[in-house]
């Protein structure tokens, strides 16, 4: 059996990172090789897209623009990164994938196109939902006391919220759905246990 490659998504402040790295943790303690990453990548394209995403850049991208630079960081992300890992045994798991371009690029774009420019990376082997109110996950993003990115904004994550829950209902691969409010040793257990059959 392959490698299996995860993909984990959430609107900003779910806790899909923290969910990520102790992940890693507790697989890595198990014996497995562990490789994690996010989108955007931190290839040229995915540092670019975080460089335009950030309120002091002077340019400020369309939802056109996004898809196009989303897409494309992916693929790249797949063919310089993810493939290479799995073909070396290697779990991957990726902060972000597919559906989050789905989610955000969807607002002020047609959906289908936007799936269309992505028809061309594989589907992850277990896609893992981490679910939150938005006003939950905003009031934990302004407590890190960072500068808010252009799309970390209230009434937005709130949109991208209700297109995630459309869209993972009609997600063609394998998912699971966790509330990202419960703690994140609870996360982390449960998403272990969906895991664990893949490896």
């Amino acid at each position: 059996m392959t490698s299996p490659f995860i993909a984990i998504e959430g609107i900003d402040g779910a806790g899909t990172t923290t969910l990520m790295h102790n992940l890693q943790d507790r697989l890595t303690a198990e014996g497995h090789k562990v490789h994690i990453t996010s989108e955007p990548s931190r290839g040229e394209v995915g540092l670019f897209i975080r460089r335009m995403l950030s309120p002091d850049h002077p340019l400020e991208p369309d939802s056109t623009t996004l898809a196009l630079l989303f897409a494309a960081d992916r693929r790249l992300h797949v063919l310089t990164e993810i493939q290479p890992a799995l073909a070396e045994g290697v779990v991957v798991l990726s902060d972000r994938y597919i559906l989050s371009s789905m989610a955000y690029q969807s607002i002020g774009e047609d959906p289908a196109w936007v799936r269309s420019l992505n028809d061309r990376v594989p589907l992850p082997d277990l896609l893992i939902y981490v679910d939150i109110d938005p006003d939950v996950a905003m009031a934990r993003i302004t407590a890190r006391g960072k500068t808010l990115e252009r799309l970390e904004r209230l009434d937005f994550q709130r949109r991208v919220r209700e297109n995630y829950l459309e869209m993972l209902a009609k997600w063609p691969g394998a998912s699971v759905r966790f509330s990202g409010e419960d703690t994140p040793d609870v996360l982390t257990q449960q998403a272990l246990s969906c895991i664990a059959p893949l490896l």
